[in-house]
């Protein structure tokens, strides 16, 4: 069953610039989909899309579920988003822990509309504990390092029992050891929710683990591939998309790429 259908979109910004142009894409329940593609090349802008933050503002139709997109707020309640974009409204001298309940409506400061109960606190407290992140619960969440932030907004995204993890380039400007920490958390929560379906934005083939089988390469805001990482991740299509001589070179089921010398 589809969860998105993105038919023929297009969009441009206030400049009349376009940053999609004929999108046809399909994501599927449970299908795990890296989007790869340079810096400019639309990638944000399809989330936001899926997200519901932009529509179609030049031709096609955004579909969920077989249905044109129906009430936001309900939609997102539904959807976890991780970017740097939402990582940075979180309220400065925000608990870890309030940050986590946050996720279970949808909001940046749930306590101003919405008080959690018992059973929501006690999610909370296990998915801490099972991620070895107790000990930030009082912690303010600012004072965390960036990989254990970006663990918290992934642990915030799973309050909500979302059918779709939205990950924007979530690795930007972590460390290798703090982004090794967080992918290696990510495959975990992946395999133990395999009803989810996660989509993963990114521009560093390096950050591509072994749950996502899925590869959608946008370049220009356009699509130029997509399909099984298997048969569309090559050498040649990596070229096409970055217009740049290099060689492929897989390793443990992980990617990484040598540049020719002149």
């Amino acid at each position: 069953m589809e969860l998105f259908r993105f038919e023929n979109v297009s969009y441009t910004t206030l400049d009349k610039k376009f940053s999609l142009k004929n999108i046809n894409w399909t994501i599927n329940n449970f299908e795990n989909w890296i989007i790869l593609g340079a810096n400019g090349s639309g990638k944000t802008t399809l989330l936001k899309m899926i997200y519901g933050f932009i529509r179609p503002n030049e031709t096609g139709c955004l579909y969920w579920r077989g249905e044109l997109l129906p009430n936001l707020y309900e939609l997102r309640k539904s959807i976890g988003f991780i970017s740097n974009f939402i990582v940075e409204k979180i309220p400065h001298s925000e608990k870890v822990f309030d940050t986590v309940i946050s996720g279970r409506f949808a909001m940046l400061g749930y306590w101003e509309y919405a008080q959690p109960y018992k059973g929501i606190i006690e999610q909370a407290e296990q998915l801490l504990i099972k991620f070895n992140c107790a000990q930030f619960r009082d912690r303010e969440f600012t004072t965390l390092s960036q990989g254990e932030r970006q663990l918290i907004m992934l642990i915030r995204c799973l309050m909500a029992e979302p059918y779709l993890i939205i990950l924007d380039e979530p690795c930007a400007g972590l460390d290798v050891k703090n982004r090794e920490f967080f992918l290696k958390n990510l495959a975990v929560i992946m395999q133990e929710n395999k009803n989810i379906a996660f989509i993963f934005v990114t521009h560093h083939i390096d950050e591509i683990i072994k749950p996502f089988k899925k590869i959608l390469m946008l370049k220009n805001g356009e699509i130029i591939k997509q399909g099984d990482i298997d048969s569309e991740l090559t050498e040649e299509n990596l070229q096409l998309l970055f217009d740049i001589d290099l060689k492929l070179v897989k390793f443990k089921n992980r990617y990484s790429l040598i540049f020719e010398e002149d």
